[in-house]
C-alpha cells in the first residue's frame, strides 16, 4: 500500500476535485443507503457507512508525511467525513482513498476538524477541500 499510495500523492492535486465531482462520487456510494437521523443542523445528511479506507497525512502543501495506514468511516455527507481509527491525527489534512462498490477509487484531500478520544478509539472528523468546479 505505502508506495502505490506515495506515487499517487506525487502530484497532491490529483487529490483535488470538483464539488459536483464529489458529490457524484459519494452519492454512487451512499446509493440505497439510510440517511442518518437529523439529530443536529448540518448542511447535507449524513450515511452511515463502515469500510476500510486507505489513509496518509499531509502536511499544509498537501505532500505526504509519516506513512499511510487504515482507518474505518463512520459516516460520509457530500462534505465531508467520519473516521475511526485507534490512533489520533496530528496533521491537518489527510487524503482519503474512497472506493465505490463497483471497485473505482476516488482520492480525496480532508481538512481535519476534530480529533477526539472515545474509550480505546479516536472519532476523526473532517470536511473535503474541493477545487473550483470549471463552470465556475
Amino acid at each position: 500500500m505505502g508506495e502505490e499510495y506515495r506515487s499517487m500523492l506525487d502530484d497532491p492535486s490529483a487529490c483535488l476535485h470538483s464539488e459536483s465531482t464529489i458529490i457524484g462520487f459519494i452519492e454512487e456510494i451512499v446509493r440505497g443507503v439510510p440517511m442518518r437521523p437529523r439529530e443536529e443542523r448540518r448542511a447535507t445528511p449524513r450515511y452511515s457507512i463502515e469500510s476500510i479506507v486507505d489513509v496518509q497525512p499531509l502536511d499544509d502543501a498537501f505532500r505526504p508525511v509519516g506513512e499511510p495506514y487504515r482507518a474505518i468511516t463512520r459516516d460520509i455527507s457530500m462534505m465531508g467525513i467520519g473516521l475511526l481509527d485507534s490512533r489520533p491525527v496530528h496533521s491537518k489534512h489527510l487524503a482519503v482513498r474512497l472506493t465505490r462498490p463497483d471497485g473505482k477509487t476516488l482520492s480525496l484531500i480532508m481538512e481535519v476538524l476534530r480529533c477526539r478520544p472515545t474509550n480505546t478509539i479516536y472519532d476523526i472528523g473532517g470536511k473535503f477541500v474541493t477545487q473550483p468546479d470549471a463552470n465556475d
